[in-house]
């Protein structure tokens, strides 16, 4: 039996945008993921676990019971399900979408289990729809169901873990996980996110770097706001060596769970940086060293379908211990708003944390934050239904993205995992 696992089902290409064809959160993404995976036979490497839709219980030590039911209703009980959309922030339903969104949670479930119970060392959940914004009551930003929260909860109260790292490197805040594990110290959540101090979505003042936990939970939050777009494969290598990998030996985590979105990656018009599928493969293996190779990818975001595809390949084969690809040539320097932004982080996290750090001065962005949170985040319905789109990606980006997956796949083939046949 192979040491890696995947688990996904396609009925969760049947969650689809019925009004909006060209919805960016498509089944193309799934397939696209799939087809690569079958193309380079790494699929054939990997022990496909079975699937399964989340049970009531598990759905339910997260979400509450009128949120579980307003999601089934929607396989035939709501006439307009466009006008539904519009109550929430950034979703839309067919009839499909609740057995969608229940079996996202629970092959999510089902990997966690299996990297438990040691049948596999480590895995990936090829889900959708992506969970990390919905909150106990709340569906928004394209999730119905936090799959990867429910699968920590189950961990937690149904194996008895005590330490679970949860790394969330999608482009967007996880304030739905923030939040379930918010008062938490059985968890720490650790999220690098493209904020711009609150003027990307989803717009919270709590996603900014002073968020840091609350009662026995305090110091276990970390968010890292990427404030400026462009951020490549040394800005996200500087923020594992600089504050997760010393706070995760000294956590020492008995599991690591990854939010994997890929919509930071090079191309992605939603994310607009620059981190290279080659990049995501050493973050993997950072990972697994951290956590004796127990680590569990459950899928998020990611809206360039080449880069998406190329990112997951290169994060299953890192599982499989395939040697490291080489980095693409990028800039070298550090941006120096990220390194201020980590010397924040550490002096705020002094009293839970050893880190070297110097004095200084007290922060000045605050009051632009709520400015933008006031002027951005919309209070309530109704939310947009169409036209999800941004601004298309320029063609040196998209050049460059086509040269660096090319490396990648000739690399893979010099180590026999990637193949034309």
């Amino acid at each position: 039996m192979s040491k890696t696992g995947i688990v996904y089902h396609e009925d969760m290409m049947k969650h689809e945008c019925e009004w909006d064809t060209t919805h960016p959160e498509c089944p193309g993404r799934f397939q696209s993921c799939l087809d690569l995976l079958k193309e380079s036979n790494t699929l054939k490497k990997c022990h496909v676990l079975p699937s399964r839709e989340a049970t009531n219980e598990e759905i339910l030590k997260v979400h509450s019971q009128s949120h579980l039911q307003l999601l089934e209703n929607t396989q035939d009980g709501v006439d307009n399900l466009e006008e539904f959309s519009s109550h929430y922030d950034s979703v839309y339903f067919n009839a499909h979408t609740s057995r969608a969104a229940k079996l996202a949670a629970g092959c999510s479930v089902t990997l966690v289990e299996a990297v438990i119970q040691e049948k596999i060392k480590n895995g990936i959940a090829l889900v959708r729809p992506p969970g990390h914004h919905a909150t106990h009551n709340e569906f928004g930003g394209y999730s119905f169901l936090n799959n990867i929260a429910i699968a920590a909860k189950v961990a937690l109260e149904s194996y008895g873990l005590t330490r679970i790292l949860i790394v969330d490197w999608d482009i967007h805040h996880g304030q739905g996980t923030q939040r379930a594990f918010y008062e938490d110290p059985r968890v720490v959540y650790f999220s690098i996110h493209r904020y711009e101090n609150a003027k990307f979505w989803p717009h919270l003042r709590e996603s900014n770097y002073d968020y840091i936990g609350k009662g026995e939970g305090t110091g276990f939050n970390i968010n890292i706001p990427l404030n400026s777009v462009g951020c490549g494969d040394m800005d996200y290598i500087h923020i594992f060596e600089e504050i997760l990998e010393p706070i995760a030996k000294q956590y020492i985590p008995e599991l690591i769970i990854v939010s994997a979105g890929f919509d930071s990656a090079l191309g992605d018009p939603k994310g607009q940086m620059q981190v290279t599928p080659q990049c995501f493969a050493l973050l993997c293996q950072k990972l697994m060293k951290i956590s004796e190779n127990k680590l569990a990818l459950i899928l998020e975001g990611g809206y360039c379908i080449k880069a998406l595809s190329h990112c997951v390949l290169a994060s299953i084969n890192t599982l499989l211990n395939f040697p490291l690809p080489p980095l693409p040539e990028q800039k070298q320097n550090v941006s120096q708003t990220l390194k201020d932004v980590s010397k924040r982080i550490k002096v705020l996290l002094k009293d839970n944390w050893k880190f070297d750090v110097s004095p200084l001065k007290s922060p000045t962005e605050i009051e632009e934050i709520e400015l933008n949170v006031a002027k951005h985040c919309q209070d309530g319905p109704p939310f947009p239904t169409r036209d999800d789109y941004w601004p298309p990606v320029s063609e040196t980006t998209m050049k460059m993205l086509e040269e660096v997956t090319e490396k990648l796949r000739q690399y893979y083939k010099l180590c026999n995992s990637y193949t034309n046949e």
